[in-house]
């Protein structure tokens, strides 16, 4: 709950502060999404929520702010006994964010950092576990542009690496009233994803060039806890415009996540099942086209 609060508080603030100066910009921005496993004897259907805001202040060479993402997702496994999940990821921290041109492209950088909550919750009608865990988080991501193309004239890659400060605590139990402390399930890993807009369809909307563009996407990942990695692939759609950098008002897209080493149900490797996941991403302060 304490979480929570801090989070409301920073969105309270950035809400207050951002339109009273010119060299401050609040970024906010929201999404949801599906995911499904490829159909095995025991299905995992999920979804999951998240918000994020930065509130920068500086100018265009470099500005700095503080950031906080709120995360929330439920699964359900398919079996004799199903299986239930719910997670509540909470982070605090700082952003450094620039942008401008280089070799006739204009791009847009920017770094979040800090501390991520994580309060899992497990249950089925025999089985019941909790885990709590601290981590550090760093993302990164680089968008490049080019004004004058159509064809590939925007594209985007993100890195995220998260890892553990202190060992997760984790409990569980199997007989009600007796809770045993239990091995944590290790959080760490890294993610890289690219997108590429495949070509730009151009329409104006108060005066607005907006833009329409089918995309292309890639990635690429590993977990600590199996040492597994696992790449992904798919595609879908974004509308944006151009003011400083390229500014995206929502993307759609959906792909699928495969795992390198193979999914093996037999044995307890970690191998995790193909899974399907649809995304969509929304940036709730760009849809004021004019300045």
């Amino acid at each position: 709950m304490k979480k929570k609060i801090c989070v409301l508080i920073f969105f309270l603030l950035a809400l207050t502060l951002g339109e009273r100066a010119r060299a401050q910009e609040l970024i906010g921005l929201a999404g949801a999404g599906l995911f499904r496993t490829v159909p095995t004897t025991e299905r995992t259907i999920g979804n999951f929520e998240f918000v994020e805001g930065r509130l920068m202040f500086g100018n265009k060479m470099i500005r700095f702010g503080p950031m906080a993402n709120y995360t929330w997702a439920y699964a359900k496994q398919s079996k004799e006994d199903p299986y239930y999940y719910k997670g509540r990821f909470y982070t605090l921290g700082a952003a450094v964010d620039n942008w401008g041109s280089i070799l006739r492209l204009n791009y847009y950088s920017w770094i979040n950092s800090g501390i991520r909550w994580g309060y899992d919750r497990g249950a089925s009608d025999a089985y019941n576990s909790w885990q709590k865990d601290k981590l550090f988080l760093i993302q990164g991501g680089l968008i490049l542009t080019k004004l004058e193309s159509f064809w590939f004239s925007n594209s985007l890659l993100i890195a995220e690496w998260q890892e553990p400060i202190e060992k997760g605590s984790a409990r569980y139990s199997v007989t009600p009233g007796i809770v045993t402390a239990g091995t944590p399930y290790e959080k760490g890993g890294f993610r890289l994803t690219g997108e590429t807009g495949i070509r730009k369809f151009v329409f104006f909307v108060k005066g607005q060039e907006v833009r329409f563009e089918p995309i292309a996407h890639l990635g690429y990942g590993s977990e600590k806890a199996y040492n597994r990695q696992y790449v992904e692939y798919g595609g879908g759609f974004a509308f944006s415009y151009f003011r400083e950098w390229q500014r995206e008002l929502f993307k759609v897209k959906a792909f699928q996540r495969q795992d390198l080493d193979g999914y093996n149900p037999q044995s307890n490797d970690g191998s995790q099942p193909p899974r399907l996941q649809v995304e969509v991403v929304v940036n709730l302060l760009n849809w004021k086209l004019k300045n």
